[in-house]
């Protein structure tokens, strides 16, 4: 019997595949962001496009399933990494992705949209400001400290908009529904960043309405 010789590298690829569950694992790990552990664009864009397909299906039914999207954003984001370094910067996009996951529910999905960018999905609430009061408020108490032991804040503004403010006339196509969707998240959230302090809770209720 012919022996054959596996090469550290494929041995250590072989090892990687059992232990996240095969191929389906490793697909499972493209979706994921390696620095702040939720999930990345590419999932978003999925997972997006089944939502509005759901609510699509549960208009038709007489069951439209409840749907928010928050646009979140780190404040000043830019000075931290100039003024600390870029190894602070990812100690702070690690720190937060790690405190959004302990703010959603099981039924939430979070993911890092790009640069300091995230986004959430909310199921089945009527009252997302919770969530994101939670995801804030634990952002605010993360301890951050530089190099030279400076005190590093974190902070956030954020905007969030229904599936059912969108309007239907979009509905058969999910991926302008969707640009549409986080076109008005965004800008409900830079409008916060501009008007208040660092995006606090109260100023967010003037600006966007729960179904």
């Amino acid at each position: 019997m012919r022996t054959v010789k596996i090469s550290g590298k494929v041995a250590e690829n072989i090892q990687f595949l059992k232990e996240n569950g095969g191929v389906s694992g490793v697909k499972k790990l493209v979706m994921i962001d390696s620095l702040t552990g939720l999930k990345n664009r590419r999932a978003f864009d999925i997972d997006i496009e089944n939502e509005i397909e759901t609510y699509s299906r549960g208009l038709i039914n007489g069951s439209p399933k409840k749907m928010h999207m928050v646009m979140i954003d780190l404040n000043n984001f830019g000075q931290i990494n100039n003024n600390y370094g870029h190894t602070v910067g990812d100690e702070a996009l690690t720190a937060v992705g790690k405190t959004i996951m302990n703010g959603i529910r099981s039924s939430d999905k979070a993911y890092r949209y790009g640069g300091d960018e995230m986004v959430l999905l909310l199921s089945d609430t009527d009252n997302p400001n919770a969530v994101v009061s939670r995801i804030a408020n634990g952002i605010e108490n993360i301890k951050l400290v530089s190099e030279k032991g400076e005190r590093v804040g974190l902070s956030i503004s954020f905007g969030y908009v229904s599936i059912s403010e969108v309007g239907n006339r979009l509905l058969k196509n999910p991926k302008k529904f969707a640009k549409k969707m986080k076109d008005m998240a965004d800008a409900r959230m830079y409008t916060q960043k501009e008007e208040s302090d660092h995006g606090r809770i109260k100023e967010v209720k003037s600006l966007v309405r729960s179904d």
